[in-house]
């Protein structure tokens, strides 16, 4: 990855931050799917590609709880900016144990399916959904970086 690829990949935000920390719980997932979903409302993104972006996060979200906290409770945080080029930038933390959305290859193989009803979208899909995805793991928490275009990718 050349210089302006790794610059385009980790774009500054351009907007203030908002923040919502919860329980790392399943019972967290819709007020953090709200939060995500009221603030890209906000700033004019589509129905359409809202609820792409909500899909994909579903998944990534039902992945890192159903592996990260599966034996440990902890607290989950998201927060949400506009970058310069006008995308929407995710950035989820976690108190759990170490797992890597990237790596998965199924993200809800094992998770209760009572739960997630409907397709599961699986992480080509993903990509698919998200311009950037990136992972790393520091002072103890899991941090994933998402970032969503306002045009549709798939």
């Amino acid at each position: 990855m050349n210089n302006e690829d790794r610059n385009r990949n980790h774009v500054p935000a351009q907007e203030s931050q908002e923040t919502i920390i919860q329980p790392a719980s399943m019972s967290s997932i819709p007020h953090l799917l709200s939060f995500v979903s009221t603030y890209a409302r906000g700033k004019e993104f589509s129905e359409k590609r809202i609820g792409e972006i909500i899909q994909g996060l579903k998944e990534a979200l039902l992945y890192i709880l159903s592996r990260g906290h599966r034996d440990t409770s902890g607290e989950i945080q998201i927060t949400v900016s506009i970058d310069m080029h006008g995308r929407l930038a995710i950035v989820v933390s976690d108190t759990g144990i170490s797992c890597n959305l990237l790596l998965a290859d199924d993200p809800l193989l094992g998770v209760d399916p009572s739960y997630h009803r409907g397709q599961h979208v699986g992480v080509s899909l993903l990509k698919k959904i998200f311009d950037t995805i990136e992972f790393k793991r520091s002072a103890g928490k899991n941090i994933h970086s998402l970032v969503a275009s306002k045009t549709s990718r798939i």
